[in-house]
């Protein structure tokens, strides 16, 4: 955090790193804040370059800045360099009353802990220092060189002893925290040891703060006991003197350190290389990759995909952070399947975000991927979800391209019609066409060409839109749409009135119905319905001639009541109605033909007396007889119901009378038959000759005086019987 007071000195605060080797020496300056906050620096020269830091410009604000030592060295041109120096430098200037503050926290320097723990930089002061970035604690160069025998890259450490010799190199001050998970690794090979029953030995030296120290004891004296004490603990490795192989230390400095000193929390400060030796005595040790070694995987903080739904046309990217606080990201692999074998992506960038591309798949792949981080250490952070492993499938966002081919745009339509379109989609194809009139779905057409049929007498006359509307396999769509007119004939059939023949039908007798209709369009049909006494309807489609249309209802009995309407149809099935089920036309069969009458009775050539019988036949085919009626001279006088009329002459004077039959059928129509008579009955005296014949054939004797008074008798009971 910088903050100052500002008096028109030239302030400035600003971190410098100076980077050596044998050859050169360069200085970077980062300006951290300035008077007036504006840049302080001049130009670069050819070996001092300057530029601000993350963050300059903010006064009295927290700010972070990180830099990859990497990238220090590709300012100056590349190379091999030590970092030699970082400074921080703040000037309040040359004016009075002008103050600067500075500010520094969390300052970390992430790097391997022995800086060059393979020996393979040249030192940049001494061609005769030939471990750069180590010290020559105790020794003299003429013990020390750079071997090519190597554990790893080129060079090695070569420690070489003559009899009363000590060397120690050691790399100090980097105070680093040892955290559980951490390692320190060494190795080395013996290549000569010629030491006895003395304290000559080589070893690896940790010291730690609060001076503390481990040694890990690779050669030694025969019969030399090492005590440990409270500040110096000891540990003899079991490959002890081995020689002629390279071999490697590697150890838990933490879980070494709490068994020899207790439980703590330890800080790294020095790392020595010792080898000592007495009189007659001589040793090589070559040492090589030494310092801490990181046992903590990356982390991997977020995987995202670019873009978010992966799409057919493009390729997906694989963004991923993950950082590692130690040793630092060396590669993100990428592992990606459609099927069968991974196919192997790696970024090795130097800082994240990385990102891996995903190849142009086809619509609908399945893609399962999984990450994995991979420190400078080698440790390996994996993502795959669990074991389940990521997956997208590739997806289809463009609208598929559609046309409609017919109708042409503007265009009348009447009736039935065809509708047609293209549509094409490169990603997905084309799953359905969707017809639709003013918004309403028709019918769909999953196979090209796509078209249907439609009827537009569906909807009223006038102005509609017409639109196709193209589904791909992805669930997207894209619709054109046109303006029809619609303008169809939308009235029924007109229809003269209807025509019965005969108007009254008689009984048995058939009805022909005819109805003329006409229609702009056409006339379908026409469907009548009938029924006979309110029973079930009946139908049948009339026969057309022409505009004419006829139907005979069958002959049916007298008294029958036939119910009928008619429904004319268009050739788009508009109807006109001639009546209904509830309000129907209707004619009732009758009987215009007389009874048959026949009367059988005395000849009307001779003179009728007392009662005459008449027997009469009557019938009638169609309503049935209802009565037979006798009149005499006009006036009705009796009625036959079991087909006799019996007629008393006595009743009438004697003479002429007419007698008049009729006979009425059930539909009122009626048949007559007449005849003339005589009525002659006997009177006065005239009576005698009867009587007396009826008497004698009754008792068969007449005493003679007697006679008159049985006539008179007789006379008497005659006339009490004619009163």
């Amino acid at each position: 955090k910088y903050f100052g007071t500002y008096n028109g000195g030239d302030q400035n605060a600003y971190v410098r790193f100076t980077l050596t080797n044998y050859t050169h020496s360069y200085d970077i300056y980062y300006s951290l804040g300035a008077d007036g906050m504006g840049s302080p620096w001049s130009s670069n020269t050819s070996t001092h370059y300057y530029f601000l830091a993350d963050g300059f410009g903010s006064g009295d604000t927290w700010q972070h800045f990180k830099i990859n030592t990497k990238d220090l060295v590709a300012i100056i041109g590349g190379g091999t360099f030590d970092l030699n120096y970082l400074r921080f430098y703040v000037t309040s200037g040359n004016r009075d009353n002008s103050t600067v503050t500075l500010l520094i926290d969390n300052w970390q320097l992430i790097a391997y802990t022995t800086g060059d723990p393979g020996f393979e930089m040249t030192a940049w002061d001494s061609p005769s220092n030939h471990l750069a970035t180590w010290q020559l604690y105790w020794g003299t160069t003429d013990n020390v060189h750079r071997s090519t025998d190597a554990h790893s890259g080129t060079y090695s450490a070569n420690l070489t002893l003559g009899e009363w010799d000590d060397v120690i190199i050691r790399r100090s001050q980097f105070w680093t925290a040892i955290t559980p998970d951490m390692m320190f690794d060494a190795s080395w090979k013996i290549t000569e040891l010629n030491i006895g029953a003395t304290d000559a030995a080589a070893l690896v030296k940790l010291r730690l703060e609060g001076g503390l120290s481990i040694n890990y004891i690779i050669a030694t004296g025969t019969g030399v006991t090492y005590t440990n004490t409270s500040t110096v603990g000891t540990i003899i490795l079991n490959n002890v003197n081995t020689t002629g192989i390279w071999q490697t230390l590697h150890r838990n400095v933490t879980a070494d350190a709490t068994a020899l000193f207790g439980s703590g929390l330890w800080n790294l400060t020095t790392v020595e290389l010792v080898a000592s030796t007495n009189s007659a005595e001589s040793m090589t040790v070559l040492f090589d990759d030494v310092g801490l070694v990181d046992m903590f995987q990356p982390e991997i903080d977020s995987i995202s995909l670019t873009p978010t739904q992966p799409v057919y046309y493009s390729s997906t990217t694989v963004t991923v952070e993950a950082t590692d606080s130690l040793s630092r990201v060396q590669k993100v692999d990428l592992y990606y399947r459609t099927s069968g074998s991974w196919v192997q992506i790696t970024n090795t960038a130097e800082d994240p975000p990385y990102q891996m591309d995903i190849p142009v798949l086809p619509f609908g792949t399945t893609v399962e991927y999984y990450i994995e981080v991979t420190d400078w250490s080698e440790n390996v952070a994996i993502d795959d979800n669990g074991g389940s492993y990521y997956s997208f499938v590739v997806g289809d966002d463009i609208v598929p391209d559609v046309n409609l081919t017919a109708p042409a745009d503007g265009v009348t339509i009447t009736g039935t019609t065809g509708i047609s379109a293209d549509a094409d989609d490169e990603g997905s194809g084309i799953a359905y066409v969707e017809f639709m009139i003013d918004g309403v779905s028709i019918e769909n057409d999953t196979t090209a060409p796509y078209e249907i049929e439609w009827n537009s007498r569906t909807v009223v006359n006038g102005t509609h839109t017409l639109t196709a509307v193209a589904h791909d396999g992805a669930g997207v769509t894209h619709e054109a749409s046109i303006t029809i007119n619609v303008q169809n004939d939308v009235a029924p059939p007109h229809l003269s009135d209807v025509i019965a023949s005969p108007e009254s039908p008689q009984y048995n007798e058939p009805v022909t119905l005819t109805v003329g209709a006409i229609d702009v369009t056409g006339v379908d049909n026409l469907t009548i319905y009938y029924r006979f006494n309110g029973g079930s309807w009946a139908s049948a489609e009339m026969a057309q001639i022409g505009y004419l249309f006829s139907y005979t209802i069958p002959g049916q009995p007298y008294g029958t009541v036939v119910d009928y309407y008619i429904v004319a149809y268009d050739v788009f099935g508009t109807a006109e109605w001639m009546g209904n089920s509830t309000d129907p036309m209707s004619y009732t069969v009758t009987d215009y033909t007389p009874p048959t009458l026949g009367v059988s009775g005395p000849p009307s050539t001779s003179p009728v007396r007392d009662e005459v019988t008449f027997h009469i036949t009557a019938s009638d085919e169609g309503s049935g007889i209802d009565r037979v009626e006798l009149r005499i001279d006009g006036t009705l006088v009796g009625t036959a119901s079991d087909g006799v009329i019996t007629w008393n002459t006595l009743d009438y004077e004697n003479g002429n009378y007419t007698l008049q039959f009729v006979a009425y059928d059930n539909a009122g129509n009626a048949a007559e038959f007449t005849l003339e008579y005589q009525v002659r009955n006997p009177q006065g005296f005239e009576v005698i000759p009867d009587t007396m014949s009826q008497l004698l054939s009754q008792y068969g004797f007449i005493l003679g005086a007697v006679t008159v008074v049985v006539i008179f008798a007789v006379i008497k009971i005659i006339m009490r019987r004619r009163q």
